[in-house]
């Protein structure tokens, strides 16, 4: 039987001022899982989703 893993990752990121006004925050996640049946050979399977929320400074103000 070969060796497996699996892996989780979380992620959040914010942009400001990238133009006057308008800022952005996303967040996302990532699984993947390993299995190596030989030396030369695996199996890799990987899912990701990443959400962006945008935010215009100036609408809100209004």
């Amino acid at each position: 039987m070969g060796a497996s893993a699996f892996g989780l990752t979380y992620a959040s990121r914010t942009v400001a001022d990238v133009s006057p006004g308008y800022s952005s925050t996303g967040t996302g996640y990532s699984l993947q899982y390993d299995y190596a049946m030989s030396k030369r050979t695996g199996v890799i399977a990987n899912y990701a989703r990443w959400t962006a929320v945008g935010n215009d400074v100036y609408r809100a103000q209004s």
